[in-house]
């Protein structure tokens, strides 16, 4: 009895992180931020409806970098999303900075203060990427290459 309740509880559990695929990305306050991470050193900004669009193509995970002062995006295959109609070329060893589509979503979600800004910003700190909008900035990202 014993053994058929373990193998139907690790049935489960494969199957439920076959279902459920990993979230990557942390959604902090900016201040925490900032403190974590240190001051954002460079960053590129979108509106929010053009980065609102980026969720149409990307898949279950989406990936930023910058590049020459250029904010290039890929879906989950590496495939080029934004700039669109791009001429951009991605190498295989190019490090882009990934996220679950969950979580970026959630971040353009967010309500925040009237008055601030209403663009997304894509930013590089001494040692990660972050994405701010409003108060809150999305973080944790994996880099692909290696996770990806």
């Amino acid at each position: 009895m014993k053994t058929r309740l373990l193998t139907f509880l690790f049935l489960q559990f494969i199957l439920t992180a076959q279902i459920y695929p990993q979230e990557i990305g942390k959604i902090i306050g900016k201040a925490e931020a900032n403190q974590l991470f240190g001051e954002v050193q460079s960053y590129v900004e979108l509106d929010l409806n053009t980065a609102k669009s980026l969720l149409n193509s990307a898949g279950q995970f989406i990936m930023f970098s910058i590049v020459n002062d250029r904010l290039i995006v890929l879906d989950e295959n590496r495939n080029v999303i934004y700039p669109f109609l791009s001429d951009v070329i991605v190498n295989n060893t190019d490090v882009y900075h990934k996220y679950s589509v969950s979580k970026y979503r959630e971040l353009l979600e967010k309500e925040h203060n009237p008055g601030s800004s209403e663009n997304v910003k894509f930013e590089l700190r001494a040692e990660v990427f972050s994405i701010t909008y409003g108060e809150s900035t999305l973080e944790f990202s994996m880099g692909c290459p290696p996770n990806c």
